[in-house]
């Protein structure tokens, strides 16, 4: 079953143009996740100061640093400690405004891939599917700033934390790792709510298990070889010049992209082959909810008065019907 499964969702990934989507979707994610590193980076400066505590400009600087694949930080961390230094207030509006239209597009393409996925029609009103779609778009900003924030609470309190154990400098070390298992957690459960609220079929949270397990570790294996392969092997700089840290931050997020994708292909494989008659179910209502929406848009139409003919065109009462009279005078001018 095992074997049926992963070719399954092999085929599927595939069959779907993954990999195209993956590219579209990591475009909309460059476009949202530069000014969303900007408003966190501001909320942050405005939360230290609020808080008191000693500027943490360049300890976020290596924190972004370290969370991407190298060379990519310096796209970043730039912008980054422009606004932690001047603390504009504008910077929180005007980057979450753009950051939450570009990764919505981003969203509702990623729902209505989970929809062929799952073979699947979307039933959804339009008003339904944009509020779902800006409720996961929120759904992920929250998830990250939770990951980004138990990395930068280990990053600030791991020397003091040491100092009070006693903690030799590799315990130390190893001490900033702690939060790693969180943010594994963090992103399983955020993955986990897109991937069951995402497509339009019922699904327990059993079904989405799979998927929301997969994302989380194979986007840190990939991160970490990643990282591995541009730092020893990429050569990058060589090729792309100046242009080498965005074509490596893009290449990073098609890679994201790609795997929350797998996820889903999982997740569908997995129904399946394992619980095919209820999808086949979900599929009739999905097929049936739209074929009540066409008969209503053909029974609105065929509902719509006639188009009221012209004067002329047929006789009216009490009156001689001229088309008929010159028809029989043609005919007796034959005979």
């Amino acid at each position: 079953m095992l074997i049926r499964i992963v070719k399954t969702a092999a085929s599927g990934f595939m069959g779907d143009n993954a990999l195209e989507l993956a590219a579209a979707l990591a475009y909309r994610f460059f476009l949202a996740i530069v000014p969303f590193f900007i408003f966190l980076a501001a909320l942050s400066g405005f939360v230290t100061t609020w808080l008191g505590v000693p500027d943490i400009t360049e300890r976020v600087r290596g924190i972004v640093s370290s969370a991407v694949p190298s060379n990519v930080g310096g796209v970043l961390t730039d912008e980054l400690e422009a606004i932690l230094t001047q603390k504009h207030p504008e910077a929180l509006s005007i980057s979450l405004a753009f950051t939450l239209f570009a990764a919505t597009g981003a969203m509702m393409s990623l729902i209505q891939t989970m929809n062929t996925a799952y073979e699947v029609r979307e039933t959804r009103g339009l008003l339904h599917r944009y509020a779902l779609g800006i409720g996961l778009t929120l759904l992920a900003a929250t998830t990250v700033i939770i990951s980004f924030g138990l990395v930068v609470a280990a990053r600030l309190f791991t020397t003091q934390i040491a100092g009070w154990l006693g903690l030799g400098t590799q315990a130390e070390a190893a001490l900033g790792f702690a939060p790693l298992p969180l943010v594994v957690l963090a992103l399983g459960i955020g993955s986990g709510i897109l991937y069951r609220l995402g497509p339009n079929v019922r699904l327990s949270r059993r079904a989405v298990l799979p998927g929301a397990v997969l994302f989380p570790i194979a986007w840190l294996a990939a991160t970490y070889g990643f990282s591995l392969y541009v730092g020893s092997f990429g050569g990058y700089e060589k090729t792309y010049g100046a242009l080498a840290a965005i074509v490596i931050f893009l290449v990073w997020l098609y890679i994201v992209a790609a795997l929350l994708l797998a996820g889903a292909e999982l997740n569908a494989a997995v129904a399946k082959v394992t619980d095919a008659d209820r999808l086949n179910d979900e599929r009739l209502r999905t097929d049936a909810e739209a074929g009540q929406k066409n008969d209503g848009v053909r029974g609105s139409t065929a509902a719509q008065p006639p188009t009221p003919r012209l004067r002329g065109d047929e006789p009216v009462a009490g009156q001689p019907d001229h088309a008929a009279v010159a028809q029989g005078e043609r005919r007796q001018s034959r005979g």
